[in-house]
């Protein structure tokens, strides 16, 4: 569930949301496509982009949306058609934008797979996707993915399961599109250091809700919720424990070093904390964070206490 997730994106701007299992990254990517994977559900909220609502738009005009400004590349992975050649989807998706001849759509879909770093990719473009390795499909599905020339793309742990350098080399393809094209990313994950060398800014959730962000080299070297630090120094965490739902009171309470136990982590919502540093402002929600006191704080939810008597 997310719960108060809120944050703006620049033209071009890189943000990597990072947490651990069941933290609602993968929540998030849908919902900023407002979707979400049964039996989840979305019930409140507002999406522009541009200044334009999306979120009151009807399903057709919505998909249209979605075909040509926000794309989510899992929505590709999963769409693919392995009969097909990476080539020939890649240059039907190009004919759809319309104004271009056969010859010209296939010739764009081959300099499409030279530009996210497909080794030899005129020769790649007769290969089915099976064809291909792990990290050469996450390449075509991005490229196709581009063929729509989207404002903003939404990848959802990009090879969660593969090794860091294939990670790295991903999000390095994704970095120089984003630069080239000026095109919005929002990139999840868990290893909040490689997605602070690829991103701008890093947005921390735990238990659906946003406890961290800021200007991403910051977040990594000097996190301020124990939560972000505990990620950052590679610890474990249980999110499905008592507190990972609780309505109040900090879902990591349970295992921070410093708040376990604490009547205020329990029983009190924390509210924003800004943190200036050189690259910027950071905000965390934290009742014990890390460094020095903090300039102000902003007074979070308590839960009610049932009156004497």
């Amino acid at each position: 569930m997310l719960d108060d997730v809120n944050f703006d994106l620049r033209i071009g701007e890189r943000l990597g949301v990072v947490g651990g299992p069941h933290s609602g990254k993968s929540a998030l990517a849908r919902a900023l496509l407002w979707a979400a994977e049964p039996p989840q559900e979305l019930t409140s909220g507002t999406l522009e982009l541009s200044g334009r609502p999306l979120h009151s738009l009807g399903e057709q005009r919505w998909q249209d949306v979605q075909c040509r400004r926000v794309a989510l590349l899992d929505d590709y992975v999963r769409g693919v058609d392995p009969g097909w050649s990476i080539g020939r989807q890649i240059t039907s998706a190009v004919s759809r934008r319309g104004g271009t001849t056969e010859a010209s759509a296939r010739h764009s879909a081959v300099e499409l797979l030279d530009e996210v770093g497909m080794p030899n990719p005129a020769r790649v473009y007769g290969y089915l996707v099976n064809e291909l390795t792990a990290e050469l499909q996450i390449r075509a599905m991005l490229a196709l993915a581009l063929a729509r020339e989207p404002a903003v793309l939404v990848v959802d742990e990009p090879l969660a399961h593969r090794d860091p350098l294939m990670r790295r080399q991903i999000l390095g393809a994704l970095q120089q599109v984003s630069d080239s094209r000026g095109m919005a990313v929002v990139v999840t994950g868990r290893d909040l250091d490689v997605l602070a060398c690829h991103c701008d800014t890093l947005q921390v959730l735990l238990a659906g809700r946003t406890v961290e962000r800021g200007p991403a080299k910051q977040v990594a070297t000097r996190p301020r919720h124990r939560y972000t630090e505990a990620l950052r120094l590679g610890h474990g965490f249980t999110e499905n424990n008592d507190r990972s739902h609780a309505a109040f009171g900090c879902a990591f309470e349970p295992e921070c070093a410093v708040g376990r136990g604490h009547a205020e982590c329990r029983q009190v919502t924390p509210g924003p904390t800004a943190f200036s540093s050189q690259y910027g402002s950071v905000t965390a929600k934290c009742h014990h964070p890390t460094g020095k006191a903090p300039a102000r704080n902003v007074s979070g939810r308590r839960r009610a206490q049932r009156p004497p008597g």
